[in-house]
């Protein structure tokens, strides 16, 4: 009898072992949060793209097309790397989407300028579409890895999901015919910085430099908002100076 209940407290205790700690509700939260925000801006961020390269060259259902199967691709990729590299999901993750709202403030005004000056507008503007796809790719691993329990997988497609439905019906009767290309691009930065600061603060205890994470996500945040406010302006100066209108 007491070798039975030993062998079965050492069973206990491996399972024990091998299953993932549960996380705090708040932490689950903001993953699941974490998600609808990655859809929604990818799928915002394609379709910035696509519509952009429409409105210079024409042709919609080949832009379309073309910016959405390289995104495509590029997520592919983001995805089957996103398991290299260091383990702990958070420092990654609160990395990636300050890069995002990095490339979403400066994506077009570069390509303004490169399609003015004549300088590889078409590479500028699928070096975009991948740069784009390859970040939106890392996430949802990363975000299944941070919340550790295979049950809750559904959950997390799921969010990522409506995120994507979302993203794809605001964009164009909503965003676009109310904001404009460039304050819709200024705003789905500020909520990748937004993301990016809720992850570095409140999981700090999960980084190992909190203090330059919580600066970055921070500057990148203020930066994003800096640009929402401005970007009617800087897009009337842009067309004026490069289009005459």
């Amino acid at each position: 009898m007491k070798a039975q209940r030993k062998l079965r407290l050492v069973t206990e205790a491996a399972q024990l072992e091998r299953a993932p700690a549960a996380l705090p509700s708040a932490d689950e939260r903001f993953i699941l949060t974490a998600a609808l925000v990655v859809s929604f801006s990818g799928v915002a961020y394609e379709l910035l793209l696509a519509t952009y390269a429409t409105y210079l060259w024409g042709g919609s259902i080949i832009q379309y097309s073309l910016v959405f199967s390289s995104m495509m691709l590029s997520m592919g990729i983001g995805s089957w790397v996103s398991d290299r590299g260091d383990k702990n999901p958070a420092p990654r993750f609160v990395l990636i989407e300050c890069l995002l709202a990095a490339l979403g403030v400066i994506c077009l005004p570069v390509l303004y300028t490169a399609y003015w000056k004549g300088f590889a507008p078409l590479f500028f503007t699928f070096g975009f579409s991948l740069a784009f796809g390859f970040l939106v790719g890392l996430e949802i691993p990363l975000l299944n890895r941070w919340l550790g329990r295979e049950q809750k997988l559904s959950a997390l497609l799921a969010v990522d999901f409506a995120g994507g439905f979302l993203g794809g019906i605001l964009f164009p009767l909503f965003l676009v015919p109310s904001l404009g290309l460039f304050r819709v691009a200024g705003l789905v930065a500020f909520l990748n910085g937004l993301v990016a600061c809720r992850g570095a603060f409140a999981q700090s205890k999960r980084l190992a430099k909190p203090g330059l994470f919580q600066l970055l996500a921070g500057g990148v945040c203020l930066i994003s908002l800096i640009y929402l406010a401005q970007a009617v302006s800087l897009q009337h100066w842009l067309q004026q100076r490069y289009f005459g209108f």
